[in-house]
C-alpha cells in the first residue's frame, strides 16, 4: 500500500476519532515500496516529560530504566533522559554482530560515554 500525505493525514484523523489504546509493532503504520517489502520507519512511545529518575517509591532513586518485553525486537532503540542532568540512556536491541561493529567503530566510540557504576553518580 502506498502512503502519501493525504493517506497519512486520513489515518491520523481516523485515530483521533477512534483511538487504538495499543498498537503492537507488527501492526504499526508502515511505509512500503511494494506489497512484499514492509518496513517500519519510526514508532514513538512514552513521554520525555516524565522524570523517571525523579520518582522515589520508598526504595531510593531508580538505578536504571528498561523497556518491556514488547520492545525486545532487533533494531529497536529506546532513548530516555539519563540519571545525570543532560545525560541520555539508550537501550538498543541489536544483534551481537552489530554491537561488535559499533564497538570497533572508532568514530562511534568517540561520541559514546560509558558512565561509571551507579554508586559513584548518585546525587
Amino acid at each position: 500500500m502506498s502512503r502519501n500525505d493525504e493517506a497519512i493525514r486520513s489515518s491520523w484523523d481516523s485515530w483521533i476519532e477512534n483511538p487504538i489504546p495499543s498498537v503492537p509493532l507488527n501492526k504499526a503504520i508502515t511505509l512500503s515500496s511494494s506489497s512484499n517489502s514492509k518496513r517500519i520507519l519510526l514508532i514513538t512511545a512514552t513521554s520525555p516529560r516524565f522524570n523517571m529518575y525523579g520518582n522515589d517509591f520508598g526504595w531510593g532513586r531508580p538505578v536504571a530504566t528498561r523497556a518491556g518485553k514488547s520492545y525486545k525486537k532487533d533494531g529497536v532503540l529506546s532513548a530516555n533522559p539519563g540519571p545525570i542532568e543532560g545525560s541520555m540512556e539508550i537501550q538498543a536491541c541489536l544483534s551481537v554482530e552489530i554491537f561488535e561493529a559499533l564497538e570497533n567503530n572508532a568514530e562511534f566510540m568517540e561520541f559514546v560515554t560509558v558512565l561509571p557504576p551507579y554508586e559513584s553518580v548518585q546525587s
